[in-house]
């Protein structure tokens, strides 16, 4: 599981170089070769890993496993405005992959297998919703579809709608999550409710109804509120020493 945290290294190179494309682009370009080199190398050697891994059981699936895998579905965000289409498009494809197989595996855990998920990796169910949101982002740089240029097509309404749902079931687990101690697992909230919001936010320009404003304004709140609240909880859990920090 601890290996699959590898990729989240290259994947903040990606991220910040599609930040960079605005106010600081030349270091977009630097950022984002590190970023989807990085990628690649983290992808490659966990998913060898697990293939040869002989003490590997289904018990040992969680959502933390999309990080390496699915973590490809990033780097188009900046990779199609930096001129790497056809690049972006493999790690696109590869990311579609390996979410439907591991999504599969996932599932198959939570539903079937016993004891179920650990306390402490209870919050990384969140990272359910990271594929759907930054592949419905990312497949609109692919395909080059604006709000004020061209209809939203069918791929990018399924995969908004995907990203809906796994939101709709982490409401449903608020109750589940609010008795839960505060673990460093919490931040697996962090990346995908922003990306959720990100997505909300452009869905609302093709799809302008008033449900969709209305969303728009409740997941910007309630991102800004999260990234808040969990800065202050950690430096809270590190001035006590909370045990469950370092579980």
């Amino acid at each position: 599981m601890k290996s699959s945290f590898f990729a989240a290294v290259s994947v903040s190179f990606a991220l910040v170089a599609t930040v960079a494309l605005g106010a600081f682009a030349p270091l977009a370009l630097p950022l984002w070769v590190v970023g989807a080199a990085l990628q690649m190398v983290a992808m490659t050697m966990v998913l060898n890993a697990w293939v040869h891994r002989e003490s590997l059981q289904p018990g040992h699936a969680t959502p933390v496993w999309f990080i390496p895998a699915v973590g490809n579905v990033v780097i188009p965000l900046a990779g199609v405005r930096l001129g790497f289409l056809e690049v972006s498009w493999w790690f696109f494809a590869v990311g579609l992959l390996f979410w439907v197989v591991l999504l599969t595996l996932v599932m198959t855990r939570l539903l079937f297998v016993q004891p179920p998920l650990p306390e402490r990796l209870t919050p990384t169910l969140c990272i359910l919703l990271a594929p759907p949101a930054v592949g419905f982002l990312s497949w609109l740089q692919l395909t080059g579809q604006h709000p004020n240029a061209s209809a939203l097509d069918p791929m990018g309404h399924v995969l908004f709608g995907l990203a809906l749902f796994f939101a709709l079931f982490l409401v449903i687990q608020a109750r589940r999550f609010a008795t839960l101690p505060f673990y460093l697992s919490w931040w697996a909230f962090s990346f995908p409710v922003a990306a959720f919001t990100t997505a909300t936010l452009v869905y609302a320009q093709f799809v302008p109804t008033g449900f969709m404003q209305a969303l728009s304004v409740a997941m910007v709140t309630l991102s800004t509120a999260l990234i808040i609240w969990l800065f202050i909880r950690t430096i809270v859990a590190i001035l006590r020493n909370e045990e469950q920090l370092t579980d």
